[in-house]
């Protein structure tokens, strides 16, 4: 199926909650690039940034440490044109939608996603 996701041992913020209202999901896609290529890899890098952030706001005073985030990995695309990624990304956030009432942040590197 085009939705499955690839498995991953890292998870956004390092705090994964199954049952958390924020999901996270991987596009890591590096088709339209126009100058360097490894925009594929910036999910990957974005999560172990992740691992880093205060989740303690002092503002606010709320923290996200107990919420956590619910991890969708990345979907898995294929090579080829781009017309056939775009609906592997199509179906893979379609599903995670389906499967996530909450809000979910699409981590990427193109600016195709935005």
């Amino acid at each position: 199926m085009a939705w499955k996701i690839v498995f991953q041992e890292l998870v956004f913020g390092c705090v994964e909650n199954k049952y958390s209202p924020i999901g996270v999901i991987g596009v890591p896609l590096d088709h339209t690039n126009t100058y360097r290529p490894g925009t594929r890899f910036a999910p990957t890098r974005i999560r172990e940034a992740s691992c880093n952030i205060e989740l303690y706001s002092l503002t606010t005073g709320l923290s996200l440490e107990n919420t956590g985030f619910k991890d969708y990995y990345d979907i898995l695309l294929p090579p080829g044109s781009l017309d056939k990624v775009a609906k592997y990304i199509e179906l893979g956030l379609e599903n995670t939608i389906r499967e996530h009432s909450g809000l979910i942040i699409i981590l990427g590197g193109e600016h195709l996603l935005t």
